[in-house]
């Protein structure tokens, strides 16, 4: 009896907890109620955070719909809630884990506990277990590509301006 009253309670929790890849902010809404803006500078157009059952969730929209989504919980996720927050954002692709736990946006820091991809190569996964909190990050290719971009772009601007002449114009 114990065990079904856990697996309802996760169950509930499971269903309760996914915001989707794909998602716009009034189906996000619609899933968890009035949204907080972030004021935080990204690629995104717009961040936005829920709070629900303890775990934070970030929505990173571009063009009106969730390419970016983080869940990060204070406590650890088991991997059964992992796999099922991967399960709903697959979309019609699987997911494939990578034996080589690498970050898919270039940096170096931190390494992944877990990474995965589907295999259509749209979406990408990574899994951070720091200490006794977790993060899962799902992110679109639209997203990674937009952020190289972004990236290129603030690269070549600093390089423009320490190579510029101070003295021109005097």
């Amino acid at each position: 009896m114990r065990r079904l009253l856990f697996f309802l309670i996760f169950l509930n929790t499971s269903i309760v907890l996914h915001a989707r890849y794909g998602e716009t902010l009034e189906q996000l809404e619609t899933r968890f109620g009035k949204a907080n803006i972030s004021n935080t500078r990204s690629v995104a157009d717009v961040i936005y955070y829920f709070n629900k059952n303890g775990v934070t969730i970030t929505a990173y929209m571009l063009n009106a719909k969730c390419e970016k989504i983080s869940y990060n919980n204070p406590k650890v996720f088991k991997d059964e809630e992992i796999m099922t927050l991967l399960e709903l954002n697959k979309q019609k692709s699987l997911w494939i884990p990578l034996s080589n736990p690498r970050r898919f946006d270039g940096k170096k820091e931190p390494i992944p506990k877990k990474c995965w991809q589907s295999e259509d190569y749209r979406l990408y996964a990574e899994r951070y277990a720091v200490y006794i909190s977790d993060t899962l990050v799902i992110s679109s290719k639209v997203y990674l590509e937009k952020e190289q971009e972004v990236e290129k772009k603030t690269k070549e601007t600093k390089e423009k301006e320490k190579n510029a002449n101070k003295v021109e114009g005097f």
